[in-house]
């Protein structure tokens, strides 16, 4: 099997287990805490993204792009390019951790909207939990070097193993009677050691003294255009990636955020192939289109085929499971009142993910500029239409909001790089999506419009309609699908033994 197969697998198996463990606790917290609690644990979780994502300036898609071109050739360069992410990660985190200390009452008193909690105590879980999860920060960098080296099992098992050890320890707090400030701590210490986790598996690769602030003008030079069109990238999306949660977080209840964000970073998790696919891509693709342009196209094509086709299924399990898991979770009305927004999410996400494969071509192409500009005039198109949507229809249109903008994606963004990328059509790339999109509803949604006239909308029913769908989808996807597809599909190889050799 490839690199990029092996790490495609620990992305997937990753992702995958988070997905299931990032909701053990949940459920606890909801029961034994309250709503409130749990919206205020999800603010201060989508706060900390909002600011890791316009802090990440794009410096982790270069060190990506830079470690897996030059590791080999050029071991200086590396070494001094990964001292100036270290200063310039933790000149970040200090700043951030300050403002978020300092701006937690203001957060409390003029955004959010308390139910039974107290300020203060919403005051210092912001304070607790945000200072402690900024420190995700570093964390991103030190995964982007395990990405950079292929070496994506590294990150992938030191999150499954953090993320299992904060949920059960919060469930044993809780069972044994611990409150909100038990539960905080638990969940600050484990950011905190999850970080110093990856900060020795870095340091065991590359040596303590490489993870040591530095400065080269050096790096700087040879970078400034790319990670300048990448920090843009990074600081714009944070407005579209969680704009949907910021926006609930003002217009609704706390409470409506808590249910909001638990759905959407379930369909999130959903993109585990997308995710595992464009991860694992990245730097093998980076590597590739220097020395062989027609075989990156090659390889681009039967990824993106592999995340068109396979994440349908898990996008569609996701909305068969929402009413089951959800009520699990909370209780049967909001259950109720999450299924349209998942579907909407899941469609968005799926969208979102189509695109996946093109973007990452476009940067290891030396591209960003694309997405930048795409990112920015979206700004002004989907964003308004966001805050509408939420403010008239709620959380559905809070999940609406994930399509508008995908939409203007496919219009701006997706010709663009159709033309200077891939140098193919935008009508044949739209035409073979829109084949699977098809074999989609003909499966998945007749399996869900033919629910109502069976026994009744039940887990068993539900996963009989899921499983009788998914065979026939899968059944159709492998009709569709090329033969170089279908090959991948059966020996999951990527990459000629003969290209890896001289790639290595």
């Amino acid at each position: 099997m490839s690199t990029v197969g092996k790490n495609i697998l620990y992305n997937f198996g990753g992702q995958a287990t988070l997905a299931v463990v990032s909701l053990v606790a949940v459920r606890f917290i909801f029961q034994a805490l309250g709503a409130d609690v749990l919206g205020v644990i999800f603010f201060t979780v989508t706060l900390n993204g909002v600011l890791c994502a316009a802090l990440e300036m794009g410096v982790c898609a270069t060190t990506v792009r830079e470690i897996a071109a030059h590791r080999h050739d050029d071991p200086r360069y590396v070494h001094d390019l990964i001292r100036t992410a270290s200063l310039f990660y933790w000149c970040a985190y200090l700043a951030l951790a300050i403002a978020v200390y300092l701006l937690a009452p203001t957060l409390v008193s003029r955004w959010i909207h308390l139910g039974a909690m107290t300020p203060a105590l919403a005051v210092h879980m912001i304070r607790v939990l945000g200072v402690a999860a900024l420190t995700a920060l570093m964390r991103s960098l030190y995964a982007s070097l395990f990405r950079g080296l292929q070496r994506m099992e590294l990150n992938n098992g030191i999150d499954v193993a953090a993320i299992v050890l904060q949920q059960l320890g919060v469930v044993a707090i809780l069972h044994f009677g611990g409150g909100v400030a038990a539960v905080v701590d638990w969940y600050a210490a484990v950011f905190v050691l999850w970080t110093a986790v990856y900060a020795i598996a870095a340091a065991a690769i590359f040596s303590p003294r490489t993870l040591l602030p530095g400065f080269s003008a050096r790096v700087i030079r040879r970078n400034l255009s790319f990670t300048l069109n990448m920090a843009a990238i990074s600081a714009i999306s944070v407005a579209h990636i969680e704009a949907d949660g910021a926006i609930v977080s003002k217009l609704l209840p706390i409470a409506a955020l808590g249910y909001y964000s638990v759905a959407a970073r379930m369909v999130r998790r959903a993109n585990v192939i997308t995710a595992a696919v464009a991860q694992a891509a990245y730097p093998a693709l980076s590597l590739t289109i220097r020395q062989d342009r027609r075989a990156a196209f090659e390889q681009y094509r039967k990824l993106h085929d592999l995340i068109c086709f396979g994440a349908i299924p898990v996008f569609a399990g996701f909305v068969y499971a929402c009413v089951p898991v959800a009520t699990l979770l909370f209780n049967r009305e909001v259950a109720a009142s999450l299924l349209l927004p998942v579907t909407l999410l899941a469609i968005g996400h799926y969208m979102n993910g189509a695109l996946n494969m093109p973007y990452i071509f476009s940067l290891a192409a030396g591209k960003p500029e694309i997405a930048n500009r795409q990112n920015v005039f979206a700004l002004f198109v989907s964003l308004p239409i966001a805050i509408a949507l939420v403010r008239f229809y709620g959380l559905t249109g809070a999940g609406l909001s994930w399509i508008v903008y995908h939409v203007f994606a496919y219009a701006y963004g997706l010709p663009r790089i159709c033309r200077e990328c891939l140098e193919i059509k935008t009508t044949a790339w739209l035409r073979h999506l829109g084949r699977i999109a098809i074999l989609a509803l003909a499966t998945y949604g007749v399996a869900w419009m033919a629910l109502p006239y069976a026994e009744g909308v039940s887990p068993r029913n539900l996963m009989l309609a899921y499983a009788v769908a998914s065979a026939a989808y899968l059944a159709g996807a492998y009709a569709i699908a090329g033969s170089s597809t279908r090959r991948m599909i059966g020996d999951f190889v990527f990459v000629p033994r003969e290209r890896q050799s001289r790639a290595a």
